[in-house]
Order: structure tokens, then C-alpha cells, then sequence
């Protein structure tokens, strides 16, 4: 893209969600014309169908920096920063007017026998509206299935989580589980769904012999993550990580075994680059199947991938990811330690087990830190 040729040429920004926008908006800043491609009817497809629910993490993290320097130039009203926007505020109040800008230019469940499936956040919000719903009409019932039984990681790190809102939502869940609020079904691995008479019968994956069954469910509500759609790619020179899906270089930095939103390293163009020159898959659908992905991450992708294609490549090397903390570590939750006032994760003083990373074993079976070496985690 040095030469002056394809310096003419648009660049295809192929999604108008928020990374999708944001990519517009540094090409813009760059020189350069954004050709923005979307599937769906309107920009923002996928949040517009989930317009009631409260996202976890504040308008701060939610903007991008190059977007927001394209709106105040248009008069914008920015929201405030510590405000936690539904995906319908965001759609409205960000994405919209930025999808403006010249140079870019569900029935309720009443009465119902519902089943989450699911243990990350999604799962969370559905679990925690349908108990709200219950609330109010008490015929409302819910069932939770998970295919393993380690809950940590959604439960989450209560008042140590970098974001307040995620952080609650887990101690919500928690609390609605321990109240048995819900029917919980875990290690529970979905193999048949039979209709009979406008009902589902959900079956598992046969245990010791016995086959488990989940009868006179209504609705299902599938919260289990997503993979990416890889048929663009099937002609051009890719280079995937065959369990992530994602860049081979960017899948150990992002791998959910070991990072969760707030302890993914630092990545830019060169951990998303493919073989095939000018092409990178940013946003969410950059983390393959990994489901810790934040907006601002997203964000740095595109401004570090935007200044590579126009040669600026200090700045593109300059990748600054700065993410909040979940404060939970891989092994115990934080609100789960009173047991053991003295540590917390990795042995560390519990004061301290707020920024401490996820524990990994070293070859000497100490408590290894999944950070870069210059962090002071697990110090």
C-alpha cells in the first residue's frame, strides 16, 4: 500500500459493527477510502438484536479513540465515560451518528420453560433477565446447562473485576444459583433435540451408560460462543490456528485456557497478518472461537493495522492495550477464599490478588504468570 497507485485504491472494510466502524474511521484519519460492506439490513446487525441488554463495560472502553475524534469534529455529544450503555444506547448514541459522519457516510418468554446453554456472559445476562421475568410471572422457569462443571470464570472476581458492572453480574449469577433460582444441569453435552407436541426434549451425551435427558423445554436460548465463518478465506493464502481459528501468531496470546479479557497481550498487525498481503480479520471475529474479546481491543487492532497499511509502521508496532482486569484467577473465585485469608492466587497476599494474573505451572511447578515478563503480576 506504499506505492501511489494503491494509495487510491479504497480499502474493504467488510462489517459495520463497532470495530467495523472504527476501522473506517482510522482509514479516514489515514488518507485513505473506507469501502464498508454489510450483510445485514443496517450497520450494528448483530447488537440491534440485543438492543435491551446492559453491556459490562463503560462508554470509556466502548469508543474508539479515532471515532471519537471523527464525531467531535461533527458536533457530537459524547455520553460520560463511566456510564454503562445497553447495546441499544450504543447503537443509537455511537455507532449510528458515526455511520453518519460524511465520510462514512422480542416478545417476552411468559409462563415458559426456558434452557440457557452456556457459561460465559452471554449466558449470564439471559440467565439473570429470565429471573427477572420469573419474578414477575412466576410460571416463568429456567434451566441452565453447561458441558463442563467449572463455573469460576463466569461467576467471575466479584469486586476485584477491573469492570464493576461484570464483576456484579457474576455475583448476581451466583447468588441466583445458590438461591436455587434455577435448575442447573452441568457437564451436560447435547447430542439430540426431539420435538414432541410444540416441546423439546434435549438429550445428552450418554454418562456410565445412562443417557440424560432435559424434558417440556419451550425455549432455548444458545449462548455458546461462535466460530468464525471462514468461506471468504477458502481462496485466499491464510494461516489459522486449527483449534482457535485465529491467526497461528495471535492464538497463544488469546487462548481461553490460559487469558481471560483482562490479561490478552498486546497484539497489532503482525500477529494478525495472513500470508495473503493487505488482508486481516480484526474485531471479534479475529479471536476465532475465543470468547474474550473486548471492543477495546478491537479498537487497537484497527489503528495498529491502519497504520501499517500506510507504512507507518513505528506506529503500528507501537501497540498500547490497556484492559481491565477480571480479577479472577483460573483456579479459585475471589469471593470463594474465605477459607484462606492469607493468599489468593498464586500465592500472593490476598490484598494483592486483584492485578494478579492467571496462574500457569512452570517447569519447576511454581505458579508461572501468563503476562509478559516485564509485568509486575504475581510479583
Amino acid at each position: 500500500m506504499k506505492n501511489g497507485n494503491a494509495q487510491q485504491l479504497p480499502v474493504a472494510v467488510l462489517g459495520a459493527g463497532p470495530v467495523g466502524l472504527a476501522a473506517a474511521a482510522h482509514l479516514i484519519e489515514r488518507g485513505l477510502t473506507p469501502l464498508v460492506l454489510e450483510a445485514g439490513h443496517t450497520i450494528g446487525a448483530n447488537p440491534a438484536t440485543y438492543r435491551h441488554v446492559r453491556l459490562f463495560s463503560s462508554w470509556q472502553y466502548n469508543i474508539d479513540k479515532a471515532a471519537r475524534r471523527l464525531l467531535h469534529s461533527h458536533a457530537w455529544m459524547a455520553p460520560a465515560d463511566d456510564a454503562l450503555p445497553t447495546a441499544g444506547e450504543l447503537l443509537d448514541h455511537y455507532l449510528a451518528p458515526l455511520a453518519a459522519t460524511p465520510g462514512i457516510a422480542a416478545s417476552l418468554l411468559l409462563g415458559r420453560r426456558v434452557m440457557v446453554v452456556g457459561a460465559g456472559h452471554s449466558a449470564a445476562g439471559a440467565l439473570l433477565a429470565l429471573a427477572r421475568l420469573a419474578e414477575e410471572h412466576p410460571g416463568t422457569r429456567i434451566v441452565w446447562a453447561t458441558r463442563g462443571s467449572q463455573l469460576a470464570r463466569v461467576f467471575g472476581g466479584g469486586a476485584a473485576d477491573g469492570l464493576k458492572a461484570r464483576g456484579e453480574l457474576g455475583m448476581r449469577l451466583k447468588a441466583l444459583r445458590d438461591a436455587g433460582g434455577l435448575e442447573m444441569r452441568q457437564d451436560f453435552r447435547i447430542e439430540q433435540l426431539i420435538e414432541t407436541g410444540g416441546k423439546m426434549r434435549v438429550v445428552g451425551e450418554a454418562v456410565d451408560g445412562a443417557v440424560p435427558a432435559i424434558d417440556d423445554i419451550d425455549r432455548i436460548v444458545c449462548a455458546a460462543g461462535a466460530r468464525p465463518d471462514l468461506a471468504l478465506t477458502r481462496e485466499l493464502r491464510v494461516r489459522h490456528d486449527p483449534w482457535l481459528e485465529s491467526t497461528d501468531a495471535l492464538a497463544p496470546l488469546i487462548d481461553p485456557n490460559e487469558h481471560s479479557c483482562g490479561t490478552v497481550r498486546s497484539h497489532g498487525h503482525r500477529e494478525l497478518a495472513h500470508p495473503e498481503p493487505g488482508y486481516y480479520a480484526v474485531g471479534a471475529k479475529s479471536y476465532g472461537r475465543a470468547p474474550n474479546f473486548l471492543m477495546a481491543t478491537g479498537y487497537e487492532q484497527v489503528r495498529s493495522v491502519v497504520a501499517a497499511l500506510v507504512g507507518d509502521m513505528a506506529a503500528a508496532d507501537d501497540v498500547q492495550l490497556e484492559l481491565p482486569e477480571t480479577g479472577v484467577c483460573h483456579t479459585r473465585l475471589a469471593y470463594d477464599t474465605a477459607a484462606e485469608p492469607a493468599s489468593s492466587c498464586c500465592n500472593v497476599p490476598a490484598a494483592a490478588a486483584a492485578s494478579c494474573c492467571v496462574p500457569a505451572p512452570s517447569t519447576e511447578g511454581a505458579c508461572g504468570c501468563s503476562k509478559p515478563a516485564e509485568s509486575s503480576c504475581c510479583a
